[in-house]
């Protein structure tokens, strides 16, 4: 026999829509509360840090790569270690992505030495940052000490560049 409630004590129809947003405070306060007896550990330092809330969004296209990679590594890293990223800079290479002196010359096409020197078995590549500091440590991570929790940051920067570096004319 199930036991009802009188409409009365029940809240009204317009307040029960309102009680689900009770669980998510709910959700937010007990987060609070783990983080306040087992502060989240930078995987990068190993230092105490305020983590934000929620898991990482991925990031926009048009997102400059340092701020991207701190937006999505922030669950995992302290500002410090987000801060320790290098971009990539300008002119690269057309076929493997290196980093050009600017003043080496050249025409409109550039290729780097190692690239002239030995055929690659690919048209081009590129990659979301200079594998050093901050990245370097998380691609580490993942590969060395099995922090799987990593892949689906780290897949969605590589997403970020690939969508950046797209073109129909070099066909990557």
């Amino acid at each position: 026999m199930a036991i009802r409630l009188p409409e009365d004590l029940l809240p009204a129809q317009e307040n029960r829509k309102s009680l689900g947003g009770g669980a998510s405070r709910l959700r937010g306060m007990g987060r609070a509360v783990l983080d306040a007896l087992l502060p989240p550990k930078c995987a990068g330092c190993g230092a105490f840090y305020a983590a934000p809330a929620g898991a990482p969004e991925p990031p926009a296209p048009e997102t400059a790569p340092p701020r991207a990679f701190s937006q999505t590594m922030a669950p995992y890293f302290c500002p410090a270690c987000r801060d320790d990223f290098a971009v990539i800079k300008r002119p690269v290479c057309t076929l493997c992505g290196q980093a050009f002196d600017p003043d080496s010359g050249g025409g409109q096409v550039q290729v780097c030495g190692a690239c002239r020197d030995r055929p690659m078995h690919f048209r081009t590549a590129r990659a979301f940052g200079v594998y050093d500091g901050g990245l370097k440590t998380a691609l580490h991570l993942l590969k060395y000490r099995s922090r799987t929790q990593l892949a689906r940051p780290l897949g969605m920067l590589l997403f970020s560049a690939f969508q950046r570096f797209w073109t129909e004319e070099n066909g990557i």
